[in-house]
């Protein structure tokens, strides 16, 4: 589990093993079913291919680990407007928090692991 005061440390490298193809959650043994995730995947994958340069470059410094205040000198923009697009793209991604939207982009291809080398 990453925490959140170890998510700058933690996540670049759980996204490498996620880019390079390795399940960070394993299947469970006691009797559920496995949930195809295709059409979400085939969704996000869609919004994902549709991002304009700002919105990528604000889920690669979250995948890097950076904090809003960070991402808004790296950007020039301001920290509002920083949580302002994050909160639209967690929207339209349908997820709840920056981990979920930095292993959807490292699954759907927009984060590799060769990008996170240098997070």
């Amino acid at each position: 589990m990453i925490s959140k005061s170890s998510i700058s440390e933690e996540l670049p490298s759980t996204l490498r093993l996620i880019a390079n193809g390795y399940k960070i959650f394993a299947a469970p043994h006691d009797g559920w079913e496995i949930v195809s995730l295709s059409p979400h995947r085939t969704q996000n994958q869609s919004i994902i291919e549709a991002l304009n340069d700002r919105d990528r470059r604000l889920i690669y410094s979250v995948a890097a680990g950076l904090t809003n205040t960070q991402i808004s000198r790296t950007l020039h923009i301001s920290e509002g407007s920083v949580k302002l697009h994050l909160a639209r793209l967690m929207d339209e991604l349908n997820v709840s928090n920056r981990v979920q939207l930095a292993v959807i982009a490292t699954e759907n291809g927009l984060i590799t692991s060769a990008d996170l080398k240098t997070a």
